[in-house]
Parts: structure tokens; sequence; C-alpha cells
């Protein structure tokens, strides 16, 4: 199977002083040491982060850190108080980046990006350095391009432990390591934080629930789909990107795996200890992976949007996904064909004319954000697309 840059954008990076967030206003960062009244169960000091991977934010702007070495999330209040951010579009955002911690881009890695609810701010998670003498940081983008580095010490926060996490050596179902994915995407519904990764468990491809506030009760479910292309249930590949979805009342994760299958499962059937088959609603072709997953409304119509290694992002209709037909080993029309592989399938896609989008996020009604390699110079972008269709005004060369 193709693995490529499966979770970071190679950028830049070693030791460091963190900066802080303050506001748009100060000259270098954001800190913050007491927490806000909703916020009270976090407690000030600086979290063991080992590796900051995954993100995202709860809808009062608590952001959430996935750390898969450490088999840990954690809840950070950055408390972001800068002006909202109107528009996204930062050239080289990975030289930025590392200027700010101090070293090269070719010395970083960019591993996600999600956007505050409020401010509007871009916050990346970064490694500063290659290899096993990374270091964690959180990197925040405001108003005007504006980059800061996020204070990690005295900073108001909370964790989470995943139990059985994957042992050392531990293999997926294509025989790849699979030890360095414990958290691999997250996603909030209501007042829990959904959770994918590998686990320890008989079925590998793990789904956990993590109350907010966090408690030590965590719910965990064994994840299984019928992988078209593969022509097998899947229990042992690890989610690779993962979104909340709702329609007629419920709740549903959509989540996708390596050789982009994309299932949905209903948030109702995830209960503790329980293995759930999940539908498979589409094909997006194989030889890749999903590394963002978004949804989002665009003048009454529903709008489904996948990045994947490689490839352009594919858009798909999504009015009511939980009503798409499921797919199934009668669902495999390019079987026999030579060129099989590259086929999609299910639910129809639709190509982005915006090749190289490495990650994706929601960004405001109009937009999307995206961390974005431009295919003629490679430069980075952190940039938006215009909704519905993802495309890019202007150029980005």
């Amino acid at each position: 199977m193709l693995r490529l840059s499966r979770w970071a954008i190679v950028a830049g990076v070693f030791a460091f002083d963190p900066v802080t967030v303050r506001d748009a206003g100060s000259p270098t960062s954001v800190s913050s040491s007491a927490s806000t009244p909703a916020h009270a169960w976090l407690r000030a000091g600086t979290p063991d982060i080992k590796a900051a991977g995954t993100l995202a934010f709860t809808p009062d702007g608590l952001l959430l850190v996935g750390d898969s070495p450490g088999s840990a999330v954690f809840a950070l209040d950055v408390r972001d108080n800068g002006p909202v951010v109107d528009t996204v579009n930062v050239k080289a955002i990975d030289d930025l980046v590392a200027a700010r911690l101090g070293t090269k881009a070719s010395e970083i890695a960019i591993n996600d990006i999600a956007v505050h609810p409020k401010s509007h701010a871009v916050y990346l998670s970064v490694a500063r350095g290659l290899g096993t003498g990374a270091r964690p940081a959180i990197v925040r983008v405001g108003a005007k391009g504006r980059v800061d580095v996020v204070a990690l010490a005295n900073i108001p926060f909370a964790k989470a432990v995943l139990p059985n996490r994957p042992m050392p050596g531990m293999k997926d179902d294509d025989g790849d390591d699979a030890s360095d994915r414990a958290i691999t995407s997250m996603a909030v519904v209501g007042g829990s934080v959904y959770v994918t990764g590998i686990s320890n468990d008989e079925f590998s491809s793990t789904l956990r629930r993590l109350s907010i506030p966090f408690t030590s009760s965590i719910v965990s479910t064994g994840l299984r789909i019928y992988h078209t292309h593969h022509s097998r249930f899947e229990t042992k590949s690890p989610v690779t990107a993962l979104t909340s979805y709702s329609a007629n009342g419920r709740d549903y994760l959509v989540v996708s795996y390596s050789c982009t299958p994309l299932a949905i499962f209903s948030v109702d059937s995830l209960s503790d200890g329980a293995k759930v088959t999940g539908k498979t609603i589409a094909e997006l072709g194989a030889g890749t992976h999903a590394t963002s997953i978004i949804n989002y409304d665009f003048k009454g119509r529903r709008y489904l949007a996948v990045s994947t290694i490689g490839r352009s992002i594919q858009i798909l209709e999504a009015n009511d996904l939980a009503a798409a037909p499921a797919l199934g080993a009668d669902s495999y029309p390019s079987r026999g064909n030579p060129l099989g592989s590259w086929f999609m399938w299910g639910l129809q896609s639709y190509s982005s004319s915006v090749p190289g989008v490495i990650r994706m996020a929601d960004f405001d009604a109009n937009n999307a954000v995206v961390l974005h390699r431009t295919v003629q110079r490679g430069v980075l972008y952190l940039r938006e697309l215009e909704k519905p269709i993802l495309w890019a005004r202007g150029t980005a060369e």
C-alpha cells in the first residue's frame, strides 16, 4: 500500500523558548495563566505533551490536542481574545513558523490545523525537530497573518490518558506499523470528543468517547467497515480522518480509512465495549488516504469535502448521508479491470480544481482554510478556498 507523509508536512527545528498568545497586538505571542469560569475544571501547569498531532476545538474555544506517542488527549484553554480574523492568505507558512521557532523550514513538521470558533484564528500543531528528538509546539496564525507560538508553560489544561494503547511493533491489516497511531483524528459532538486510533483490543481500529469536562470514564468501541477495494471487512486499519454530521435529529460520525473508503456511524450505536459495523457509502480511490474531512452548508445545500494525499479535494453532496446506499461485497464495479484500483464509486464525488491541499478545516460561512502546497513551485500556503466548490481566488504561485 502506498504510504505518503501520513501525518505531517515536513517543513523544521530544535530547542526553543515558547512564546505566548495574548492578542493580535502583542509583538510575539499568547499566554494564559487563569482559566475562564466555564473552564474551571482545568488546572494551570505545563502539559507533558510528547507530540502535538490532531487538533479540534470545542464550541467554547477549548483546544484539544491529540498526543499519539503519549496515548493522551489534552484540553488547553488558549484564552484567545484577539480580534476576529476575517481572511487568511499566508505565503510560505512553513518558513514563518520555523522562524518564530528559531529554526528553518526543513526542520519542522506541521501536523494539523484547526480554527478557533470565536476569533477564527488558525492553530497549527507542529513538531520542532524531526524524528525522536522532535518537540511539540502549538502555533497561532491571527489577523494579517501574524504568527505566534502558544506558551505551554502555566497554561490551564487537563489530560485524559487512553487505555489499551497499541503495543510496540503492532501491525495493521496491511502489515504496516500501527504502534504510533493511538490517536489519528478527533471530532466534537455535543458534550463529548470522539477520538479514533489504534488500540490493543480485538478490533484494533477503536473509537473512544471522552466527556467534556474529562472524567475517569472513557467509552471504547471497536469499529468495522466493509472495504470494497479490499473485498474484506476492516477491523485493524485505522481511521485517518473524521468529522461529525447530523441529519433528521440524529448525530453521526463520517470516517475515512487508507485507500479512502468513506463510511458513516450513528453516534447512538457507539456504546462501551460494542463492536460496531459502519455503513460504507463511497470509495474515493486506492493508493492514498484522507487527511481531513469537513462538512458545511451553503445556500441551503450540504456538502462533504475530503482532502487526500496526492489528489485534489473530493466534494460530495451530503443532504442526507444516512440515506445513502450501503456498499458491500457485491459493490465492486471495477473487479477484473486492470485500472480498477483507481475507480471511485458509491456517492458521486467531484474534484476540486486546487491540487496539493494537505490539511483542511472549516473557516466561516463562505470559506474553508487549507494548508496547500503549490504544484509548480512547492510553496506552502495557509489560505482560504471558497465554498461550495473550494476553488481558489487569484493565484497562489
